[in-house]
């Protein structure tokens, strides 16, 4: 886009000296210089807009993301370790609760019915130690997610501007129709002069006249 912006400006400059000059004509073609004025402001207007394109990819877009990048590296580093440490001490208690139910189970069956309600205890904490850990790992799952939709629902407002000023631009090439509508009409009939011209003749015929039947008078 920069390299298009350079040939862009030095294609405006060329294009704004053939404008001139056709408006600097005595007659034949300044209608078309006048026209060929409006192209070239058009053009500068949407040059101006690509700019202002350019200018937001680079600090809406790209310099945002790219100081978030490392955030997010450091951040889903630290969720996954805290994930891990919690799962691994989760799994440690659900393990030792375990052995110590089947340790009960055992004295049970061996005919200690003094143990079976430690038994049930021990089983009910085994079962809402399982139960806590599958809700710390749907709570570890839903974080993931929500930091994952954070990050494109980011970059889906880092690029807003971008979109917006890429309609601004679009928009603005469409006035370019009826400026060139017009420029055909008058290049349609290049034998064909304006009024304008004309009116050139008429002054220089004139002109010419008088300085015929002056000089005959010195004479």
């Amino acid at each position: 886009l920069k390299a298009t912006l350079a040939a862009i400006g030095g294609f405006l400059d060329a294009f704004q000296k053939v404008a001139d000059m056709a408006t600097n004509s005595r007659g034949a073609t300044k209608e078309i210089g006048s026209a060929l004025t409006r192209l070239c402001m058009r053009h500068k207007s949407i040059e101006s807009k690509l700019k202002l394109l350019t200018s937001t990819i680079i600090e809406n877009l790209v310099t945002p993301i790219q100081e978030k990048s490392e955030d997010w590296k450091k951040s889903c580093a630290q969720l996954d370790k805290e994930h891990a440490k919690e799962y691994k001490k989760a799994r440690q208690e659900i393990k030792k609760c375990a052995t110590d139910t089947m340790r009960l189970q055992k004295k049970v069956r061996k005919g200690k019915s003094d143990m079976q309600t430690k038994l049930d205890h021990a089983m009910k904490d085994v079962t809402d130690k399982y139960l806590m850990l599958e809700e710390s790992e749907k709570t570890a799952v839903r974080t993931a997610l929500i930091e994952e939709r954070s990050r494109f629902c980011l970059f889906i407002s880092c690029i807003r501007p971008f979109v917006e000023h890429e309609i601004g631009l679009l928009t603005e090439i469409t006035h370019l129709q009826d400026i060139t509508h017009s420029l055909c009409l008058m290049a349609s009939e290049p034998t064909t002069l304006p009024p304008s011209s004309e009116q050139v003749i008429m002054d220089i015929k004139g002109s010419d006249s008088s300085s015929f039947f002056s000089n005959l008078s010195s004479q």
